[in-house]
């Protein structure tokens, strides 16, 4: 039997199994029991924001929330609950108080892309770029995120220049191609296509 230091290990270990069969129910549930057991796991943290915001899976945080009520993770949570509800202005309020709880690298990408949701791109780069002078690990992912932001503000050159650094790392990431195509449609490139 595991010794109770190693549970929140096994409950991890569960949930990527979860993830990787796509049963995102029971994964949020092991995600969950983990970070109860361990609240300082991040990998854990970003798979649970992962599968909550960026795929708007239903989850029942609450007694996560319950039990880390003034935690970064909280109020993000909190805020993409708000956004969901068409609360900008309190979603809003939440992003602030996450960023004022000293956000993990991981909760500081997950402040960004809601503030992209919420159409506030210029805090969204701040945060982004945050991120990447803090040795965010997932370069791709980072530069994508750059990528789609700078086209949400018509800044094309760097929406380009961002989604060829995700092809240098991933040569077949097709949502970078698609940056790169729609970009130079935006600017007007006649030229071959991606």
């Amino acid at each position: 039997m595991l010794g109770y230091e190693y549970q929140d290990h096994l409950y991890s270990g569960i949930a990527i199994c979860y993830f990787a069969l796509q049963d995102i129910e029971s994964a949020i549930e092991y995600s969950v029991k983990a970070l109860e057991l361990d609240f300082s796991d991040n990998t854990t943290k970003d798979s649970l924001l992962y599968y909550a915001i960026q795929n708007e899976a239903d989850t029942d945080l609450g007694k996560l929330l319950e039990k880390y009520p003034h935690t970064s993770f909280a109020y993000i949570i909190k805020a993409h609950e708000a956004k969901k509800q068409v609360n900008i202005s309190e979603a809003r309020e939440y992003i602030e108080k996450a960023l004022y709880e000293n956000p993990s690298i991981i909760e500081k990408y997950y402040i960004a892309w809601l503030c992209v949701d919420l159409e506030n791109h210029g805090k969204a780069l701040e945060i982004f770029k945050e991120c990447e002078e803090s040795g965010f690990e997932d370069k791709s992912r980072l530069y994508h995120s750059f990528a789609c932001c700078y086209y949400d503000l018509a800044d094309y050159e760097n929406a380009i220049n961002y989604a060829e650094k995700v092809l240098d790392i991933n040569p077949d990431n097709e949502d970078a191609k698609e940056i790169i195509i729609e970009s130079r449609n935006e600017m007007g490139y006649t030229g071959e296509n991606y």
